[in-house]
């Protein structure tokens, strides 16, 4: 696996992993005073692509998981839609139902890649150089 695709892979991985924790978990994973969800969608975000670009080039799905990625994807969009940035913003929205059925999808997409539950190492954690040698 090369370094891009390797690299695409781990954030998938890692924005799934924080998706599913515990609100006080997925605090843990970023600097204090850290607008929690947004930080963890826009990891998601860049890991999936644009119309998941980043899904049909580099990370290789079977049909279910592409599904379960589409299932959670189109719920976030439409949560996006409907309730506004507030949802991302306020991390006491961290604690709602949304953010509950959220936690819910991203499971159901860490288990069709066969991925275990882990909590994620912090966000900025150490930095990555994707750039080929």
């Amino acid at each position: 696996m090369n370094k891009l695709v390797q690299y695409y892979t781990d954030k998938l991985k890692w924005s799934l992993m924080a998706l599913s924790q515990d609100p006080e978990t997925q605090k843990s994973l970023l600097p204090v005073n850290s607008a929690v969800g947004e930080e963890i969608i826009l990891e998601y975000e860049a890991a999936v692509g644009v119309d998941f670009e980043k899904i049909n080039t580099l990370i290789i799905c079977t049909k279910e998981q592409l599904y379960c990625l589409q299932k959670l994807d189109h719920y976030l969009l439409n949560l996006c839609e409907q309730k506004g940035e507030d949802l991302w913003l306020n991390n006491s929205e961290l604690y709602g139902q949304e953010w509950q059925d959220i936690r819910r999808l991203a499971r159901g997409v860490l288990e069709a890649f066969g991925w275990s539950l882990e909590i994620p190492k912090p966000l900025y954690d150490r930095v990555v150089d994707i750039n080929e040698d």
